[in-house]
């Protein structure tokens, strides 16, 4: 892929970014282990707090096999726009969107591996086992608000030309009040994963702002991956998928009006 050629905008509606490893489970980890790994962190990593744990995104069931689930762990950093999440057979890192600019995707890649660095290092020291990747993937979660291309749910043909609602006089069904549209598509090379979007529409609080929320996620199985690529080269393809899945998905107009946009075709 020619990454000289990719979008780019000055005014990104992007809100997080997720990098992640999906591996094989480690029997051996306790709870307490996720403390000494803090401990490992907390020096840019200063807080701690417990999280729902994560379900298996292929669809594919997790039976626990007794006793209570291991559960997910955030660090988080003092500025609380990056975070590493931990479960027995995740690792997360997170870029959330709070006062700075988006630091933009070469920076945040070479913090993810720099911490997933360390667990791996954490887990062969501490004899819980060597990390076998299953599965990477990448997520771009844009916030897309009111009077930003649109002003009223139904007009979301006007961000996504691909999804519209003709409100007509003759028709039964009047006022939509919210949506959800969930699409998976292929990567260039269907063995390198697939690509899944979300649209869906919510509100910010605590101010109550109406807005779209607009998901687009990379996944890709490990074993066909490592035919091709290495794990930073895979991670490069699938954010330049994104962008332009991005770009594909919505309108022209909004791209150069609202997010400034600067290259793409």
């Amino acid at each position: 892929m020619n990454r000289k050629n990719l979008p780019d905008y000055e005014k990104p509606p992007l809100a997080e970014v997720v990098m992640g490893v999906k591996f094989q489970p480690l029997p051996g980890i306790k709870v307490p282990h996720y403390g000494l790994f803090w401990g490992e962190v907390k020096k840019e990593f200063i807080a701690c707090q417990n999280a729902p744990v994560l379900g298996d995104l292929t669809g594919l069931e997790e039976i626990e096999t007794g006793g209570l689930p291991i559960p997910r762990v955030w660090l988080i950093n003092e500025g609380e726009d990056y975070l590493i999440q931990l479960q027995k057979n995740h690792f997360f890192f997170n870029w959330r969107k709070k006062d700075g600019v988006y630091p933009r995707f070469d920076n945040i890649a070479p913090k993810f591996n720099l911490n997933f660095e360390k667990f791996k290092k954490f887990c062969a020291q501490n004899d819980l086992g060597d990390i076998v990747p299953q599965r990477f993937e990448l997520s771009y979660i844009n916030h897309i608000f009111i009077n930003e291309g649109w002003q009223d749910i139904e007009e979301i043909g006007k961000v996504f030309p691909d999804i519209s609602w003709h409100n007509t006089q003759s028709r039964f069904l009047k006022g939509m009040t919210t949506t959800n549209w969930l699409s998976e598509f292929k990567m260039s090379n269907p063995k390198n994963g697939k690509i899944t979007v979300k649209v869906g529409h919510g509100v910010k609080r605590p101010e109550n702002i109406p807005l779209i929320i607009f998901e687009i996620t990379v996944r890709g199985n490990c074993l066909e991956i490592f035919e091709e690529f290495t794990q930073e080269e895979w991670f490069k393809e699938a954010h330049d998928t994104i962008l332009l899945t991005f770009e594909d998905l919505t309108a022209d107009s909004i791209q150069k009006n609202v997010w400034k946009k600067k290259n793409g075709k």
